[in-house]
């Protein structure tokens, strides 16, 4: 088990993401006790992060970003999102995975 549960923060870009909605969904709900979020759509070409922050706009462990002027590509938007973690640790979460706790449990046991 994780002695301190907010040690990671999880990075999950989005790009033209509405049909990963119910997967995004998920993990943000199944892993909330785990780790820190970090959810990002630098092009809003959707509105899949406006309606992820409405329904999860209370939690604190969930930060939101929108709309903001990155080079062109997924490298600069990721680039970008490694400057915002403040934990020990970080994963990337694409739109389309889907993970549990004990995936977050056993990766960060292994680098403790």
């Amino acid at each position: 088990m994780i002695e301190d549960s907010r040690s990671i923060t999880v990075l999950i870009p989005l790009h033209k993401g509405a049909e990963f909605k119910e997967v995004i969904r998920r993990n943000l709900e199944r892993l909330s006790s785990y780790c820190e979020f970090i959810v990002s759509d630098a092009t809003q070409e959707d509105d899949l992060l406006v309606e992820l922050m409405g329904e999860f706009s209370h939690r604190s462990d969930v930060k939101f970003m929108g709309r903001r002027e990155l080079d062109p590509g997924w490298l600069p938007h990721y680039n970008y999102l490694l400057g915002l973690v403040e934990t020990e640790f970080f994963m990337w979460l694409p739109q389309d995975d889907e993970i549990d706790s004990s995936y977050l449990c056993l990766n960060l046991e292994n680098l403790e």
